[in-house]
């Protein structure tokens, strides 16, 4: 599908025509990166997604908001869902704080119910984690707050 969309994009452009040999499919992965490093600075928007069998794109997360724990890229937005499920967590935030071993590690920032603070601990945290993620994507470091701080368009603010 991207040899189909590059290549309509060309001749649309009419930039130069792609040719229909059997050399061509067997180099196209090497001219399919060398144009799209032309093409890319002005299409690039910073979102991930997958396309389907049919061709319709999904939008899945931004680049900017992946985290990277050793070598391993994390969605933040994952995590955030498996640690609203208890009903004790009003809200929460996952960022990435640097680490000299992992490179960064994770940081979950929860907000609990007033009457639950007591019953929502660090380790059963970590528990509940444990049993919906995998290994790695598990927070290593915690922090209960009272609110978190949400900026004048309505999104959290993980780095205060």
């Amino acid at each position: 599908m991207y040899i189909r969309w590059l290549r309509d994009l060309l001749t649309k452009n009419q930039v130069m025509s792609l040719p229909q040999t059997p050399s061509f499919q067997h180099n196209q992965l090497t001219l399919i990166k060398r144009l799209s490093s032309l093409i890319r600075p002005s299409h690039y928007t910073g979102d991930l997604g997958t396309v389907d069998e049919d061709g319709y794109i999904y939008l899945t997360a931004r680049s900017k908001g992946i985290i990277k724990v050793r070598g391993k890229r994390i969605s933040p937005k994952e995590i955030e869902a498996v640690i609203l499920a208890l009903p004790e967590v009003i809200d929460c935030t996952i960022e990435g704080i640097e680490d000299e071993i992992e490179g960064e590690m994770l940081k979950a920032t929860v907000t609990v119910r007033k009457d639950s603070i007591e019953a929502l601990t660090k380790d059963k945290l970590i528990q509940h984690c444990s049993q919906h993620l995998a290994l790695f994507k598990v927070p290593q470091a915690y922090e209960f707050k009272d609110d978190l701080t949400i900026s004048a368009t309505g999104k959290k603010i993980k780095k205060v």
